[in-house]
């Protein structure tokens, strides 16, 4: 089942962020999207995963309500472990550490967050988004501060990720939307209008 928003309007502030939005995500796949900063992304993000519940209109085809998020904070609960973290939506330790090794982040599973640098935070934060059991992904600019070679190793759980279910990544690189991205949309606004870059 598709992920589909239907005549969706959000205020904020009195004013229209989403303004009768309507669009289909693919059932699989990877759409990127990118558009200035400020014309209502991160809201859009907010609105699917059910942060923001729209002042009008319908989000439907999150059969199970269940959403992988990466926002730009990376959100990690801090009194937890990086191994803790990822066990919280994985269930399994073993699991978490398997995680760790893919974002290049072996032997970091004991340290607390305060002790990563912020690229490090990211990476656990993607990985948590990646690896829950989710009917859709969402990852919002998940590469930020990375060089293009670690990229580059993480690129590939992106993809696997998204051979199962939608993936909607948000980003100001080119190259980044070129690498991943099977559908792009461009962006402008508020109110956010979307149309197809290709």
């Amino acid at each position: 089942m598709s992920v589909v928003l239907q005549h969706v309007h959000v205020l904020r502030d009195s004013k229209p962020v989403l303004q009768d939005l309507s669009l289909t995500l693919p059932d699989r796949g990877i759409v990127g999207l990118s558009g200035p900063s400020g014309c209502g992304k991160t809201t859009l993000l907010h609105t699917l995963c059910g942060l923001l519940k729209p002042d009008s209109g319908t989000v439907t085809g999150l059969a199970r309500g269940r959403v992988g998020v990466a926002f730009q904070e990376d959100r990690l609960l801090p009194w937890l472990t990086v191994r803790d973290n990822l066990a919280l939506v994985l269930g399994d330790q073993a699991e978490a550490e398997t995680w760790l090794g893919r974002m290049q982040l072996a032997g970091q599973g004991s340290n607390f967050p305060h002790q990563l640098s912020g690229g490090m935070k990211r990476r656990v934060a993607l990985a948590r988004a990646l690896a829950f059991d989710s009917d859709l992904v969402l990852l919002d600019e998940p590469f930020q501060g990375m060089d293009d070679a670690l990229k580059q190793n993480l690129y590939e759980w992106v993809r696997e990720a998204a051979m199962t279910r939608p993936l909607l990544l948000v980003t100001h690189d080119r190259d980044e939307l070129d690498a991943l991205a099977d559908t792009v949309w461009l962006a402008d606004g508020p109110p956010l209008i979307i149309f197809p870059d290709r």
